[in-house]
């Protein structure tokens, strides 16, 4: 299962940077009067788990994906922009299923969801941003090596 997510999981860099504490800041003063969002969060993290503990239907996991998105993109409005809606909309009219902006929010890095035969259009359609090559790691975050023309 963790490979068959992993070839359909691809990331590109937005080009964009943020303060990460201060995207957190925001959503953690707006967490009280948006409980509902949050809770439905985490209904949805768990069927991302069952999905994967299942190894079955990992389309789903992308469109579960979609909808986490668009719940936690209404948390706080500096967690997303119009740059980086027109790139996610980009990237499911190219034929991902979701994806999600890693980390706080703001910038950084734009994952998404996308059966590998699509994955040629989605590249070509968001071929401006700088692809990452990653790889699932069991053990956690390692960086193997970062280019220069990165930041």
């Amino acid at each position: 299962t963790r490979r068959e997510l992993g070839r359909r999981l691809v990331v590109f860099f937005t080009g964009q940077t943020r303060f990460a504490r201060e995207v957190l800041a925001k959503q953690s003063a707006n967490t009280i009067n948006k409980l509902g969002s949050v809770r439905e969060l985490c209904n949805l993290a768990r069927s991302l788990k069952a999905i994967l503990e299942n190894g079955n239907d990992l389309n789903r996991f992308g469109s579960i994906l979609n909808e986490a998105w668009q719940i936690k993109k209404s948390l706080e409005s500096s967690i997303s922009n119009s740059d980086i809606d027109l790139l996610y909309d980009r990237g499911l009219a190219a034929g991902a299923l979701g994806g999600k902006l890693l980390g706080a929010g703001g910038g950084g890095f734009l994952l998404f969801f996308c059966e590998p035969h699509l994955q040629g259009r989605l590249r070509a359609e968001l071929s401006e941003l700088q692809e990452m090559p990653f790889d699932l790691e069991p053990e956690g975050t390692k960086i193997i090596h970062i280019g220069s023309n990165l930041w």
